[in-house]
């Protein structure tokens, strides 16, 4: 999708990605070599960077020939994304379509402050990239999002996310507290593991599909379990307040029709979020026979390969198996700007390189085998599904590093959380007491009821009440671990 911003500003954003994957200093040379540049223009581009994207977030030195970013305290790679969303036009004419379906060339021209000219121009660069890596385009006379409907959520909902920050709620039209509820009681009828992370990105693709749907578009579903809808729908009739929701935030009646709409991923018949319902499920479905045996399969080849145990196999197989069918219908398996998980899988190939190629390869072939289309971004996304959830892994492979924190949060996912504290844990041992809050809370705004006076995450929080916030890298970066160990020392000296 970056292939429709200029190539001044890929070049910057290629910069800054190089910079942020280099834990030390960076030869300017050898960053123009890599990424196929001069000298020049990566010293012009970065005095652009920091007169434009870096105030108040980093700093990119230059020293005689090498270069190194530093982040501002608290602040983080997320409000990267944020800031480069300011600088693009293009993603900025695709969320306002998406928002106003159907508005007028005046109404887009004055909402924009753009020429028709200029607008008919970048519509046609943009939909030479969307028609032919996402199966949609932007129409004209109206102007509209058409083609494939599960993509084009998709995409919207990636774009959301990677857009705003965790706290801001860009959808005037829903209640955000509403939505929550309802989702929360929904994940419990599906029977889905409560996760803070989890629950933003199904808010997101939710809302997004409330507002299709509202416009008059419509996935056509297929392989949808009948029990879960009928099971989820005869919940909704049955509780007041779960059919006062449904009222608000749909503004239709309850119907089959729109409930496997909405929920078109989680009522799949190959589906299901427990171990025993997946292998009964096994049991009866050849195809999915098929797929956990492959799993299964892989797994343990890894395990005999390079002889390490796992704790619990049967939910990781569950794990990755979701992963496999989620496909399309998860946030984070596709990026626009910078992808969410790839600076934690590039340390975790450079911590475990022969482990890291050996699944990569079993992988691919799985998830070819599966008759899935094996592309460079849904493989990583399944190798981080497959790295992250398998359980003290890192313990084969990881030296101790420096880290902290008091009370954790991800907005990725419970499980990476679990794997930054035991990062954690091994570096500050018993000096601090760590505990997650994924699996305890649906709203930012609930933070403020518990007792720690510390937050630790890796997303910006700016609406704490009497807390410090620690803001960390997905990957724990130097100025991290400098920031948390001096806080460390400080509560040490204060108590």
């Amino acid at each position: 999708m970056r292939k429709v911003l200029s190539s001044w500003f890929n070049r910057q954003i290629n910069i800054i990605n190089y910079l942020i994957s280099s834990k030390h200093s960076v030869n300017i040379a050898a960053l123009a070599k890599d990424l196929n540049t001069s000298e020049r223009l990566v010293r012009k581009d970065i005095e652009r960077i920091n007169a434009n994207i870096a105030p108040d977030l980093f700093k990119i030195e230059i020293n005689q020939s090498t270069l190194q970013l530093k982040f501002e305290p608290n602040k983080c790679i997320k409000d990267i994304h944020y800031r480069l969303f300011e600088n693009t036009p293009e993603y900025l004419l695709i969320e306002t379509i998406f928002f106003n379906d159907c508005c007028s060339l005046e109404d887009l021209c004055e909402e924009l402050h753009l020429s028709s000219a200029t607008l008919y121009r970048k519509i046609n660069t943009l939909n030479n990239v969307l028609e032919s890596e996402y199966d949609f385009k932007i129409a004209t006379s109206p102007f509209q999002l058409v083609g494939n409907e599960v993509n084009i959520r998709h995409f919207i909902a990636q774009l959301i996310s990677e857009k705003y920050s965790r706290e801001t709620w860009p959808f005037p039209s829903i209640d955000e507290d509403k939505m929550s509820k309802f989702i929360h009681e929904c994940l419990l009828v599906f029977e889905v593991p409560i996760d803070f992370a989890v629950i933003q990105k199904i808010k997101l693709l939710i809302s997004v599909g409330i507002i299709r749907n509202n416009d008059g578009y419509h996935i056509k579903s297929h392989s949808i379990d009948d029990d879960k809808i009928s099971k989820l729908m005869d919940y909704i009739l049955s509780a007041p307040e779960m059919a006062s929701l449904w009222e608000y935030l749909f503004k239709a009646p309850l119907s089959r029709e729109l409930l496997i709409d909405i929920f078109s991923c989680y009522a799949q018949k190959g589906v299901v979020f427990s171990k025993e319902a997946l292998i009964n499920l096994a049991i009866k479905e050849p195809a999915i026979n098929n797929s956990y045996m492959r799993i299964s399969l892989l797994l343990a080849e890894l395990s005999d390969q390079f002889s390490i145990p796992i704790e619990d196999k049967d939910q990781l197989i569950l794990t990755i198996h979701i992963t496999l069918y989620f496909e399309k219908f998860e946030i984070y398996s596709d990026y626009l700007f910078f992808e969410n998980g790839l600076p934690l899988l590039d340390y975790l190939r450079k911590q475990m390189p022969d482990f890291y190629h050996y699944a990569k390869n079993a992988m691919s072939e799985m998830i070819l085998a599966e008759k899935k289309n094996v592309n460079s971004s849904f493989l990583r996304h399944m190798l981080y599904t497959l790295l992250v959830h398998w359980e003290n892994l890192h313990q084969f492979f990881f030296k101790p590093i420096d880290t902290v924190e008091v009370l954790l949060i991800s907005d990725i996912d419970v499980y990476h959380a679990k794997m930054t504290k035991h990062i954690l844990k091994n570096h500050f041992n018993n000096r601090l007491k760590i505990r997650l809050i994924n699996d305890q809370i649906e709203n930012l705004s609930q933070i403020n009821n518990e007792p720690e006076p510390i937050v630790i995450s890796n997303f910006p929080i700016h609406n704490l009440e009497n807390k410090q916030l620690v803001l960390i890298n997905d990957v724990i970066q130097p100025s991290d671990i400098k920031y948390l160990s001096k806080l460390v020392k400080e509560i040490s000296l204060s108590a």
